[in-house]
């Protein structure tokens, strides 16, 4: 086989390569939106639903541990008191949902979150979150 065919031949191996990979990270793209849109609204069903632990579970570590510690009770206590508004519910969609790597915004009708990935697993890092202009969003549930 000629030097010249064989290097054509490795190109095309390569460009089907990268086109797969291109292909591949696309689809995880639009999975990883899917996912924390998913947590997102599992945490507001869970919430307004009255099970605040389950709701808990959703929140990533170091939102919940500053939850409880501002207000010194767990967080299946603390987390109903904290004013989040209603964002599920008939009407209510969810309007964009951001990724950016390992952190994401999922902006719903009635509230605005961020999410971070552990692992496989959105937590929900912020809730409760209202745009400001030219500041960062003001979040009624947030990590330290």
């Amino acid at each position: 086989m000629p030097t010249t065919h064989r290097a054509a031949s490795a190109m095309m191996g390569i460009a089907g390569v990268t086109i797969a990979l291109v292909l591949t990270g696309c689809s995880s793209v639009g999975s990883g939106e899917a996912q924390a849109r998913s947590a997102a609204l599992r945490f507001h069903q869970a919430l307004e639903g009255g099970d605040a632990s389950s709701a808990c579970g959703l929140l990533a570590p170091r939102t919940r541990a500053e939850l409880e510690s501002s207000a010194k009770t767990p967080c299946a206590k603390a987390l109903p008191g904290e004013g989040l508004p209603k964002a599920v519910g008939v009407g209510v969609g969810v309007g964009t949902t951001d990724v950016y790597g390992t952190n994401a915004r999922v902006v719903l009708d009635g509230d605005t979150l961020f999410l971070a990935r552990f692992g496989a697993q959105w937590k929900v890092t912020a809730a409760g979150c209202e745009p400001r202009p030219d500041l960062p969003y003001d979040c009624h549930v947030k990590g330290g």
